[in-house]
């Protein structure tokens, strides 16, 4: 199965099904990161210090990076290396999206509830678009907010696919190992249909 062959109309469950299956394609790398992923979101939640949940927040996008590297990996056919997994780390605007998404949700919430879930739910594509597509910080916002609204079904069906995952493995680790990677490679694949600027198979 072409885990970027194009469909139309964009359905979900058909995207559910390539995530899944680039998911098996990988399964050693991404259950190893997607442990990293989780044990790091794990440390944020019990950080008491500032400066650690701060330091917490800057490496959380370069982190999940990772696992957007090894899904593209897996997409072309490629062995995956810790080079490739690190390939975060040597983004500058990965450490200062993970700072911005943060004061974005922390103002839509001071602003009431409801704007927070629409700050969140307009920042969906964040990541994978900063990676994919290698953006700026203000941009890879700028560019989840625009796909968002022209995709408004899609990515409702993945936010509520995501926050099932996450609801589910919230405050454990090992099922954090299998919700992180899910939930990146079905963004991955969906992503690649709604803004298909690159040709992963190429």
């Amino acid at each position: 199965m072409a885990v970027f062959e194009p469909q139309q109309p964009v359905r979900l469950g058909t995207c559910l099904q390539r995530g899944f299956h680039l998911y098996t394609r990988e399964l050693g790398w991404f259950a190893g990161w997607g442990l990293a992923v989780s044990a790091l979101q794990a440390a944020m939640g019990a950080a008491t210090a500032g400066w650690a949940l701060l330091l917490g927040l800057c490496l959380i996008v370069p982190t999940k990076v990772g696992l957007y590297a090894i899904a593209d990996a897996a997409a072309r056919g490629v062995p995956v290396t810790l080079e490739v997994v690190l390939s975060g780390y040597k983004r500058a605007p990965a450490y200062v999206l993970g700072l911005l998404e943060t004061a974005l949700l922390v103002a839509g919430l001071l602003a009431l509830v409801l704007p927070m879930f629409l700050v969140a739910f307009g920042l969906t594509w964040t990541t994978v678009a900063l990676h994919r597509r290698q953006l700026g910080a203000i941009e890879a916002v700028q560019a989840s907010f625009r796909l968002s609204r022209a995709h408004l079904g899609l990515t409702l069906g993945v936010c509520a696919v995501g926050f099932v995952l996450d609801s589910v493995a919230t405050g454990t680790i090992l099922l954090g190992v299998l919700a992180a990677p899910l939930i990146a490679c079905l963004k991955t694949v969906a992503f690649e249909q709604i803004d298909p600027q690159v040709d992963l198979l190429s």
